[in-house]
């Protein structure tokens, strides 16, 4: 029996649901030529995610379409989760001089070495439906 190695479908961020989870941060590392050279930054607040990708706040000025690789952490679990993705824009924080806002994207989700594991994608939609505000509600569901 051959097994199905097509990417999961993609998710537009535009349109996907954005959720926050308090007290979740992100540590990245972007790809560089020198496979000696690594840079990023580790806990990195997050401001929103959904299916599709984040927002994030950093120090470091990153160039759109940089491929980053992100380890999510949440509130109360040990376990981070990684995740491959591709900064689609960054823009300054006026509240804070030198750090910025990131919005990534995604990379698809399959078993492919270039794709996002769909286990990440299972622990999104978890996420969603334990942190998704929902028309009529009033606050965020607890953790």
């Amino acid at each position: 029996m051959k097994s199905d190695t097509s990417p999961l479908p993609a998710f537009d961020i535009r349109t996907g649901p954005r959720f926050q989870v308090p007290g979740a941060v992100v540590s990245y590392r972007t790809k560089t030529k020198n496979p000696f050279v690594k840079t990023g930054e580790d806990h990195c607040p997050v401001l929103d995610i959904s299916r599709g990708g984040l927002l994030f706040i950093c120090q470091t000025w990153l160039e759109i379409d940089t491929k980053i690789f992100l380890e999510l952490t949440l509130p109360g679990e040990k376990e981070k989760f990684s995740l491959k993705a591709d900064v689609l824009w960054l823009t300054p924080r006026e509240q804070e001089p030198e750090t910025y806002e990131a919005r990534v994207r995604f990379f698809p989700y399959g078993k492919k070495r270039k794709q996002n594991s769909p286990e990440a994608l299972i622990k999104i939609i978890s996420l969603e439906k334990q942190f998704m505000v929902r028309p009529g509600d009033t606050q965020k569901k607890a953790g």
